[in-house]
């Protein structure tokens, strides 16, 4: 079915939404010096559970529903997804959740932003049709938004919970590469065959 051009429609909404979300995140995270991040934390952490959510929610509306499908949200959608994540992951680490192992850490979140990053030229440069989500796509985010979120409400958790947090962001490592090999691996073939 051909993609529709209405812009005014939940899922698009939702996607504003978490625009808009992730551009307050970022600020914070950038600004940090001026703000008591412990305070702000889990207020943040809020944010970042509800555009998280509206991920998912906006998916579910447009694959329900053809009417509140549109080309605008097939476009943008992901876009929102990786804006999300990446300012909550500067976020996490500005607050200094990841105290303690943030070497590692900020290894972890390398990977995933190469990776989203990487993916996200691909799509600009052989055009968004031709690379369409993957199923682990979908499955990664999940995993990076559990194990960010865990980091966002650690002042709420257990100090054990920390190694569990590192554990969430192992697996989503591994998930965000591997579903970046799905991504690159059709291209890369059809360049060795040319």
């Amino acid at each position: 079915m051909e993609q529709r051009d209405n812009y005014f429609t939940i899922p698009n909404l939702l996607t504003v939404l978490r625009l808009i979300i992730a551009a307050y995140i970022f600020y914070v995270a950038v600004l940090w010096q001026q703000h008591d991040l412990r305070t702000l934390q889990l207020t943040i952490s809020a944010l970042a559970t509800v555009a998280f959510v509206t991920d998912f929610l906006d998916g579910w509306i447009a694959r329900q529903w053809e009417s509140q499908r549109s080309r605008w949200g097939a476009r943008w959608d992901p876009i929102a997804d990786k804006l999300s994540v990446l300012a909550f992951v500067a976020f996490v680490y500005a607050a200094g959740s990841f105290e303690g192992y943030w070497y590692l850490c900020v290894v972890m979140v390398m990977l995933i932003i190469f990776r989203e990053v990487a993916v996200s030229v691909l799509r600009s440069w052989v055009g968004h049709d031709r690379v369409p989500v993957v199923r682990g796509g979908k499955v990664k985010t999940a995993f990076q938004m559990a194990a960010l979120l865990q980091f966002g409400y650690l002042p709420l958790l257990p100090s054990w919970w920390l190694e569990a947090a590192l554990i969430t962001l192992l697996i989503a490592t591994v998930l965000t590469l591997s579903s970046g090999w799905s991504y690159f691996r059709p291209f890369l073939w059809s360049v060795q065959r040319s």
